[in-house]
């Protein structure tokens, strides 16, 4: 029997993310499209953005938020401009990836489209924190959150949770559950003949967004104990916070590279001899896991990573790294000092967590299970075989 190729449209929705999105465009979309989808994008994006996503095989739909409005007119309004332009698609799939798109997806749901919805974080631990919501009215926010989030898993086609921990929440409700971890590529981060050797690097390496409940504080005050440069590759998500850390002994051992690209977070990891990934142990740190361990991973090298109970897991059984306390600079401090003092255990601990990601923590099987749940969802419509991923444009 002849193979049937599916050529259903798909749409993805998010009025959250912005522009060339790692986890929904470099990952899902992109994946669908060279599965021969047609894929489509609803997402606030800039026309050089429009343009990239193009050559990936996404036609996008973009949004144009107002400079200056709140959290609440994002919700609301470009919610609502998001799902108009969504339907203009007509879509065989609808994807959204923001909570506040429930009642709209009800709305496509109930007019016969397919719905996925994607749960990327535990809604309702992270409004228990939102300081735009008052504390007298964050536990009943978050009870009815969780509430909404569970009437819309049993209407809708499917749940796709980036965790584990999310997956087993929506189990029992949704028709169908599929946890899609957010893993890097195989081969985007590996390390080439351009690699500093090991008993050369004598730097560490930030990526990511940066914050205080992420370590930043705790990292740049371990500095002094070792006198060594920090490679930040990252925004800060609070200005107050970036113009506090500049006060800070030990910024001034540290390389602010800002927002950079693919290929220059590949050179920066290239040239050091640990990954920092010490995320304070709040309510969404604990079930999440964090994509930078797993870049860190991809690119060989070990991981300093904060003791959170799931965290240390990863690290132990593959044997990658050393987990600590992320409000104790003394012992990020430490760990780091042994990882520079031991070069050779710091190249085996990099080598295993590289073998952790191409046996397990890889996106290659994580768009596989994607593309599976759509065929399901949309009949069994036959996937023709994956190409070979395109090299990414920066």
């Amino acid at each position: 029997m002849n193979a049937r190729v599916c050529h259903a449209r798909v749409c993805h929705i998010s009025s959250v993310h912005n522009g060339v999105e790692i986890r929904i465009v470099r990952k899902q979309l992109a994946t669908l499209a060279r599965a021969g989808f047609d894929a489509h994008l609803v997402i606030p994006a800039t026309p050089a953005e429009v343009q990239e996503m193009s050559a990936m095989g996404i036609t996008t739909h973009a949004l144009q938020p107002t400079p200056g409005s709140g959290e609440i007119s994002r919700m609301f309004k470009l919610g609502y401009e998001a799902m108009s332009r969504a339907r203009q698609c007509m879509a065989d799939l609808y994807h959204f990836h923001d909570p506040e798109l429930i009642p709209y997806a009800l709305w496509l749901k109930a007019r016969g489209h397919h719905v996925i919805m994607d749960v990327h974080e535990d809604l309702a631990g992270v409004v228990m924190h939102k300081q735009w919501i008052h504390p007298s009215i964050r536990k009943p926010v978050s009870l009815i959150s969780r509430a909404v989030e569970i009437f819309g898993a049993r209407r809708f086609d499917a749940v796709v949770a980036a965790v584990p921990y999310l997956g087993e929440i929506f189990k029992a409700s949704a028709r169908r559950t599929v946890v899609v971890g957010n893993f890097p590529f195989l081969d985007e981060l590996a390390q080439g003949s351009d690699a500093l050797p090991w008993q050369q690097r004598q730097k560490v390496a930030y990526v990511g967004s940066v914050s205080r409940i992420r370590g930043i504080f705790e990292l740049v005050e371990a500095l002094p104990r070792l006198n060594l440069k920090l490679q930040l590759a990252g925004k800060f998500m609070h200005p107050r916070e970036y113009e506090e850390i500049q006060r800070v002994d030990g910024w001034s051992l540290v390389e602010n590279h800002g927002w950079v690209g693919r290929g220059q977070i590949r050179e920066i990891l290239a040239t050091s001899f640990a990954g920092l990934c010490t995320l304070y142990p709040t309510s969404s740190h604990l079930i999440a896991e964090p994509i930078k361990m797993f870049e860190y991973m991809a690119a060989g090298i070990p991981v300093v990573s904060s003791n959170i109970p799931y965290y240390q897991q990863i690290v132990q059984q593959a044997d990658c790294g050393i987990c600590v306390d992320p409000q104790d600079p003394v012992a990020i401090a430490a760990a780091i000092q042994y990882l520079r003092d031991h070069p050779a255990e710091a190249e085996r601990m990099g080598s295993n967590g590289r073998k952790a990601v191409l046996s397990r923590y890889n996106w290659d099987q994580e768009g596989e299970k994607l593309v599976a749940l759509y065929r399901a969802v949309l009949g069994g419509c036959e996937i023709p075989r994956q190409q070979p991923r395109a090299k990414e444009i920066e």
